[in-house]
């Protein structure tokens, strides 16, 4: 099963890996990762992930994150 998020965080490449290595710790595979700069102190992260768990419990636990403000199922 595939899954795609959205996500806003803050621009550092810290923020980046945390979000990263979460989603594998998790157990998801990232298919596609997209970052782009929403300013000059945010980052969007659209992600294509694959996994055969429950979307909704990695939302929530990317929630728990420090640098991210926001997360929604696309």
């Amino acid at each position: 099963m595939t899954c795609q998020l959205s996500v806003l965080l803050s621009s550092s490449p810290e923020a980046l890996l945390r979000l990263l290595s979460l989603i594998q710790r998790r157990g998801f595979s990232p298919l596609s990762v997209d970052a782009k700069s929403a300013s000059d102190q945010k980052m969007k992260v659209n992600l294509c992930l694959r996994s055969e768990r429950d979307n909704e419990n990695l939302c929530h636990q990317i929630k728990k994150l420090v640098d991210v403000e926001q997360v929604e199922v696309v």
